[in-house]
């Protein structure tokens, strides 16, 4: 297996694969840790076709589920946004947003989707997505809260 490859796939799963050590010397992951991380993410690293097989998978599980499972949000991010990754069919939808604040309170956010722009489109399996930048409220507190979209009534959590 190629080293480029294998480092591709272990960024593409959030593994860092370099780093500094405390006396300013960087560090490169060898290959044989970034195959064991992989694989301890379920990931076969062992030949380069496998590990072009999961990262395609990984790239269309990333456009067929409509929220990312993690979102940051900076204080610095005027306006906030995410991005909602949806079939063609459903991306002219009326969506609900729902916000659930770490203090329990909640606030929801209509959207019409087919007012918004598609900022990127790909086509898995025979099956065309799109993507859209939806803004949030730019009073959204500082905190670990809960995103919820609902379109024609099913819910997507990330």
């Amino acid at each position: 297996m190629d080293q480029p490859e294998l480092t591709a796939a272990a960024q593409a799963w959030g593994i860092e694969t370099e780093y500094w050590d405390v006396w300013g010397k960087p560090h490169q992951a060898s290959p044989k840790v970034e195959k064991a991380i992989l694989a301890s993410l379920g990931v076969d690293g062992v030949a380069n076709h496998s590990l072009n097989q999961a990262l395609q998978e990984r790239a269309a599980d990333e456009w067929r589920r409509p929220l990312a499972p993690t979102i940051v949000l900076s204080v610095d991010q005027k306006p906030p946004e995410i991005a909602i990754s949806l079939a063609v069919e459903r991306a002219n939808e009326d969506a609900l947003i729902e916000l659930r604040f770490e203090n329990g309170e909640s606030r929801q956010i209509r959207i019409a989707l087919s007012g918004l722009p598609v900022v990127n489109e790909a086509m898995l399996h025979g099956q065309q997505y799109v993507r859209k930048q939806v803004r949030l409220s730019d009073e959204i507190p500082l905190g670990y809260h809960e995103l919820v979209l609902r379109i024609s009534g099913v819910e997507s959590a990330p």
